[in-house]
């Protein structure tokens, strides 16, 4: 939903400008957000959630390992 989205792969959900939903069940909002981890959640501007049940949120924001949390800005 949105511009330039993509939700790849099963269950996921990709809403905003320039995101991507690529990791099964995983949800990005926001713009230039990408959750790739399964389960994984991206929310903000420029976040990236790689890993395993991971969350990243707020303004360039890298949650990469599994199980981790990344809130705020300029965080890795």
């Amino acid at each position: 939903m949105g511009m330039q989205t993509n939700a790849v792969a099963q269950y996921s959900t990709a809403m905003g400008l320039g995101t991507w939903a690529t990791g099964y069940t995983s949800t990005a909002m926001g713009q230039n957000t990408h959750a790739a981890g399964q389960y994984s959640t991206s929310m903000g501007s420029a976040t990236y959630a790689n890993g395993w049940y991971s969350t990243a949120m707020g303004s360039n924001t890298h949650a990469n390992a599994n199980s981790s949390t990344a809130m705020g800005n300029n965080n890795v």
